[in-house]
């Protein structure tokens, strides 16, 4: 195993809307400072900047260390409690920041910026007791919907069973909507979701209502494309192709039809999905991890001694779970592996 990358990058897609993450406090988990990112301005549906890579930590005080995507992932999906039928992992949410911003899924598995922001603040925090208390709960995930959960009240998601994990949509100002679909989902909807499975534009953003009543937004600006009241392609390139082309490469910059428009994107801004899919269809994702040793979203994390080992950009790296204050790494009860305090 290598050691862990800390790729200082400016942006995490191409520069458009921004958050600045300045958490209240002055203690990181080392007591380092907050978080805190270049840039100001578009809020929800924007990119954060610096996500692809790392997240300086300080402000006024001078030089201070930096904490990465894959040390403030490690911190979440370790403080996190199991539950629903799709496991939070180091490794997704290291893969959920690579294509935070600029690449569409739907409403039900679409990364949220508001909640990747939160989980980049409460990293910092010294404890996994405070890391959730910040979070707004131990269901930890970077979407708004849960599977196999159900709206315990207005705001809150849980899973049924007692002391299971839950999630307060109120931490990002939403509520929770129980989804109308054949199995138990629930969303934290910013707002009531109109026509299922439709599409709405306001300038370039796109209001998405999914098939079970599940609500997104999406900023087709931020990668360059405009909106298109299309709900499974929101996001149209320029000049017209049929939807049948491979993806081709120039470099890290990837060319291919979205929305039936060609669209280009430089995939090395992404920090852990930085090379071209050369001569995959359009349909699939256009940036890849670099290397393929490992899948981040389908093989497991493990321990290996006191280090986390979590899937970055195709490559299996290791974290050092003392270094982030926990105890070590283990195996838990349903075969995940995790840093424990």
């Amino acid at each position: 195993m290598r050691g862990l990358p800390f790729l200082l990058l400016s942006c995490v897609v191409a520069c458009g809307a921004r958050e600045a993450l300045e958490p209240d406090g002055d203690g990181g988990r080392d007591g380092s400072g907050g978080i805190v990112s270049n840039g100001a301005g578009g809020e929800g549906a924007g990119a954060i900047e610096g996500g692809g890579g790392s997240v300086a930590t300080g402000g006024s005080g001078g030089a201070e260390p930096e904490m990465s995507i894959v040390e403030a992932c490690t911190i979440a999906a370790s403080c996190g409690v199991d539950a629903g039928w799709q496991p939070f992992t180091a490794s997704s949410c290291i893969d959920g920041y690579a294509r935070l911003g600029w690449h569409y899924d739907p409403p039900i598995a679409l990364v949220d910026p508001s909640i990747a922001m939160n989980v980049l603040s409460c990293a910092q925090q010294p404890t996994c007791e405070a890391f959730r208390a910040c979070y707004g709960g131990d269901w930890v995930s970077l979407g708004r919907c849960r599977e196999g959960g159900f709206c315990l009240d207005d705001e809150t998601i849980g899973a049924g069973f007692d002391d299971a994990p839950a999630f307060d949509c109120g931490s990002i100002g939403a509520a929770c909507t129980d989804l109308f679909s054949d199995a138990q989902r629930a969303c934290c909807n910013a707002t009531t979701c109109g026509q299922p499975y439709t599409a709405t534009c306001t300038g370039n953003v796109a209001s998405l209502c999914g098939f079970w009543g599940e609500y997104a937004e999406f900023d087709c600006a931020v990668s360059g494309r405009t909106c298109q009241p299309d709900i499974e392609a929101p996001c149209r390139g320029s000049e017209p192709c049929n939807g049948g082309e491979e993806i081709t490469c120039e470099g890290s910059v990837a060319r291919y039809c979205s929305g039936g428009g060609w669209a280009t994107f430089d995939c090395s801004t992404t920090g852990y999905r930085t090379e071209c899919a050369e001569a995959k269809q359009s349909s699939a994702i256009p940036c890849r991890p670099a290397s393929f040793d490992c899948d981040p979203t389908l093989d497991p994390d493990a321990c290996d001694g006191d280090e986390l080992i979590v899937c970055a950009d195709g490559e299996r790296v290791g974290v050092s779970c003392t270094s982030l204050g926990f105890s070590g790494c283990e195996i838990d009860v349903n075969g995940r592996a995790k840093c424990v305090e």
